[in-house]
Order: structure tokens, then C-alpha cells, then sequence
């Protein structure tokens, strides 16, 4: 029986949990971030005088 894993074994190991760690805080944040957030809707809206319009009749 070895002691330990050898640097591929290790390196696989660690790899995999850092994945995982990094997955794990994404999803933690991204429900923090966007939790009581209603879906909007996306509604077309009337046109907008353009900058140019304004500036003009001013």
C-alpha cells in the first residue's frame, strides 16, 4: 500500500474539486444576485424622440 496518490492521481483530485468549488459558487451567486427578481417582460414601447429631434425644436 503507497502513502500517497501519485501527482496525476493528486492533480486529477484537485482539478475535480476546484471544478466542482467553482460550479458551486457560480450557481450560490447567481441565486443570490438574481433571487426576488421578477422575470420582465420585454414590451415594445412607443418610439422615443431622437436626440437630434430634441435638440432642434429647442
Amino acid at each position: 500500500m503507497q502513502p500517497s496518490a501519485g501527482p496525476p492521481a493528486e492533480q486529477l483530485v484537485y482539478l475535480g474539486a476546484s471544478g466542482l468549488a467553482g460550479a458551486g459558487r457560480f450557481l450560490v451567486l447567481r441565486l443570490y444576485v438574481f433571487a426576488g427578481r421578477p422575470a420582465r417582460a420585454v414590451h415594445p414601447s412607443a418610439p422615443q424622440a431622437s436626440a437630434s429631434r430634441v435638440l432642434a425644436a429647442a
